[in-house]
């Protein structure tokens, strides 16, 4: 599990700073050293994974847990949920696999305009909690009025202040994404998800 402290991604930016926030580019990320440092870890890593599998692309393993995660990684909140190939031997030589935020894409597929309360978008992944803000990669704000169902094609939302043109996209927390989450002492279980899309069946991911 990766903390929101310790991370050792570099941040580089494409121009100056002005407002609405900002993002780290995972993409650049190769080994595991890439984005943990330090005491980056909360908990000791669980693994290997069982049951994997890999279908048209897909990869799939068994449930798995981390076992009494100490609250003595105290004000260090699980941020995210790093899979890797430990074949290198080092976290500067095992490759990343994926990275599990708890956050899905949103991507509105129709333009809305300003004071619209409806934005249509691609089928959702996963359901998103009501109240929840969304930030659009055209710093258009979005906050829900009704909370939204894994697989809606549409969400509700407060007036819009301004614009959100087709194909902008925001990340937002799942509604049962379980991240982040603080250690307790108590085993952290990981449901793995399903990859959803429309016609198969559905699956969410919980913590």
């Amino acid at each position: 599990m990766l903390t929101l402290e310790g991370a050792g991604m570099n941040v580089a930016g494409s121009a100056a700073y002005t407002a609405g926030g900002w993002a780290v580019d995972l993409t650049q990320a190769t080994f595991v050293s890439d984005i943990i440092v330090g005491n980056g870890r909360v908990g000791v890593d669980s693994g290997p994974l069982a049951g994997t599998t890999d279908i048209g692309g897909v990869l799939s393993a068994n449930n798995f847990s981390w076992l009494a995660v100490s609250p003595g990684y105290a004000g260090q909140l699980a941020a995210a949920i790093i899979f890797y190939d430990a074949a290198g031997g080092s976290d500067g030589t095992n490759r990343l696999i994926a990275i599990n935020d708890g956050k899905l894409q949103v991507v509105c597929n129709t333009t809305a305009n300003g004071g619209d309360v409806v934005v249509r978008v691609e089928p959702l992944i996963a359901g998103i909690p009501n109240n929840s803000t969304l930030w659009f990669s055209n710093g258009q704000s979005a906050t829900l009025t009704v909370a939204a169902n894994q697989g809606d094609r549409s969400i509700t939302v407060a007036a819009l202040g301004g614009a959100i043109p087709a194909g902008h996209q925001a990340d937002v927390i799942a509604t049962v994404a379980g991240l982040p989450f603080a250690p307790n002492g108590g085993n952290i279980s990981f449901t793995v998800p399903i990859l959803w899309y429309p016609g198969l069946p559905t699956a969410i991911m919980a913590i």
